[in-house]
């Protein structure tokens, strides 16, 4: 059998692809908002049929360190882009999009996040010379987290 060829589709995250230092903000539901500093690395992996998304932020005085790994994909049986993502609080999150539009892509899905479900939107764009990037989460209406990243 000869190995399989990731879809043209994939291509698109193409402008995805790289390494960051960012500065966010996190609102948590019974909690107040607190700012950090993360690093996300995105690369392509397992023989390019997938984007990879390693990110981490550091402890800081009101909240552990937190990591998360993702993958980022086109399904060719759905006729969608997939993201999947597991982290080091224990939550997970599935998503789909339609694709890339120009410098972003928006995904929607559900997370769960300290043992609650909840639907999430998920944005990411480059800055229009891609240098930058930044990326925020949103549920029901009330953002979740957001990271601009250089």
């Amino acid at each position: 059998m000869p190995q399989p060829v990731p879809d043209q589709l994939d291509q698109g995250l193409k402008p995805f692809v790289g390494s960051w230092s960012c500065e966010g903000k996190e609102s948590l539901p019974g909690m107040p908002e607190f700012s950090y500093k993360s690093s996300v690395k995105n690369k392509w992996d397992l023989a390019n049929f997938w984007m990879s998304i390693h990110y981490t932020r550091a402890k800081t005085k009101t909240t552990p360190a937190f990591e998360a790994t993702a993958f980022w994909g086109y399904d060719n049986m759905m006729k969608k882009f997939i993201y999947v993502g597991l982290d080091s609080w224990g939550g997970h999150l599935h998503a789909t999009s339609a694709g890339p539009q120009g410098n972003s892509i928006s995904w929607d899905g559900e997370a769960s996040a300290m043992g609650q479900g909840m639907p999430i939107k998920f944005s990411v764009t480059r800055d229009d010379k891609g240098h930058g990037l930044n990326f925020s989460m949103e549920s029901n209406g009330q953002k979740i987290f957001e990271d601009t990243c250089k």
